[in-house]
C-alpha cells in the first residue's frame, strides 16, 4: 500500500445533475499523490452510472435497501487501499486544483485523525441555508479536541484510515454520523484533535421543500439527542419550547436582514414558515426521543 495514497469515496443516487462536475473537479486536483475513487451507488435509475464511467473510478453496485450513510461509508473505507479516506458527496464541487492537497497536508501531525473543510453555497441557495452554512463553515482555520463539539462533515473530510478501522461510523446512526464519528472518536483519544481547514473548499448546498426540511429536521433533532446525549424531561419541555420561539424570532430577523443585504428579496415571505420548520422540527425530534435512553455508542 501507497502510504501516501488516498482513497476517494462517493455515495452516489439518482446525481445526474451534479455528479460530472464532482469528478470533474476531483481528476483536475493538482498532486503528485496517487489516489483512486470508489463509487458507491445505490439503485440509481437515471444518468449516473454512464456519466460515472467516463472516468477511470472503481464502481460498485448496492441494492437500495443495503444503504445506509454509516454502513455503505464503511463499506467504502473496507474497499479502500489508500490511507487516507476521502468523503466528498455526490453534490459537493471542489473549489480548487489544491482541494486534495489541503485536506491531507495536515496529517503530517500526528496528532490529526480528521480534516473537514469548508462548504461554500452555491449562487441559487436559499438565504436561510446560505446563512447557516457560512456561520457553520466560516473562514476561519480551527482545531477541535475532546472537549469541543466539533461541527465535521463528511461532505467534504478526509480520515486516517487506521483511525477508522479501530473507530469505524456507528452503524447504529442513519443520519449525522459524522458528528457522532468526530465526536464519540475524539472524546476517545485524548490529545488528538481534528482540522477545520477552509482553503479545503466545495461547493454545495440544498434548497430544501418544505416537507423535506421537516422530515430531515425531525431526524436531525432525534439523533442529535442520542449523539450529545442531550437530557430533555416534560417539565423542561416548556422552557424548551420558550427558548425556540425566541431562538426562532431572532432567526427570522436576521435572515430577513441577511436576504435584504444580498438582495434576493423573493425569498422573503418563505423565511418566517422556513425557519419555523427548521426550529420546531428539530425540538420536535429531539423530544420525541426524550424518553428512550442513550445507547452506548462505542
Amino acid at each position: 500500500m501507497d502510504k501516501d495514497m488516498a482513497s476517494i469515496i462517493i455515495l452516489t443516487k439518482n446525481g445526474e445533475k451534479t455528479i460530472g462536475k464532482c469528478l470533474k473537479g476531483i481528476f483536475s486536483q493538482k498532486t503528485t499523490r496517487s489516489f483512486e475513487v470508489i463509487v458507491i451507488d445505490s439503485g440509481s435509475t437515471d444518468r449516473t452510472q454512464q456519466i460515472v464511467k467516463n472516468y477511470p473510478v472503481k464502481v460498485i453496485t448496492i441494492p437500495p435497501e443495503r444503504f445506509s450513510h454509516s454502513r455503505t461509508r464503511n463499506f467504502g473505507a473496507y474497499l479502500a487501499k489508500g490511507n487516507f479516506l476521502v468523503y466528498i458527496t455526490q453534490d459537493a464541487q471542489p473549489s480548487s486544483r489544491k482541494w486534495l492537497e489541503t485536506l491531507i497536508k495536515h496529517f503530517q501531525d500526528p496528532e490529526v485523525i480528521a480534516v473537514f473543510g469548508r462548504q461554500i453555497p452555491r449562487k441559487n441557495c436559499h438565504p436561510s441555508e446560505k446563512r447557516a452554512l457560512l456561520r457553520r463553515y466560516p473562514k476561519k482555520f480551527a482545531v477541535y479536541r475532546e472537549k469541543d463539539i466539533c461541527p465535521f462533515s463528511d461532505v467534504n473530510s478526509t480520515i486516517r484510515k487506521d483511525i477508522w478501522e479501530k473507530y469505524p461510523y456507528n452503524v447504529e446512526v442513519s443520519i449525522a454520523e459524522d458528528l457522532e464519528w468526530a465526536n464519540a472518536t475524539l472524546r476517545h483519544l485524548t490529545g488528538k484533535i481534528i482540522i477545520y481547514d477552509p482553503k479545503a473548499a466545495v461547493y454545495h448546498s440544498h434548497n430544501y421543500e418544505f416537507r423535506e426540511l421537516l422530515v430531515k429536521m425531525l431526524r436531525v433533532g432525534g439523533h442529535q439527542r442520542l449523539i450529545f446525549q442531550v437530557k430533555l424531561t416534560p417539565k423542561k419541555f416548556i422552557t424548551s419550547l420558550l427558548s425556540a420561539i425566541k431562538f426562532w424570532m431572532v432567526d427570522v430577523f436576521e435572515d430577513i436582514l441577511f436576504t435584504v443585504e444580498e438582495r434576493n428579496t423573493k425569498w422573503l415571505f418563505v423565511i418566517p414558515l422556513y425557519s419555523f420548520i427548521k426550529t420546531f422540527g428539530k425540538l420536535l425530534g429531539i423530544y420525541l426521543t426524550s424518553f428512550t435512553s442513550p445507547k452506548s455508542w462505542r
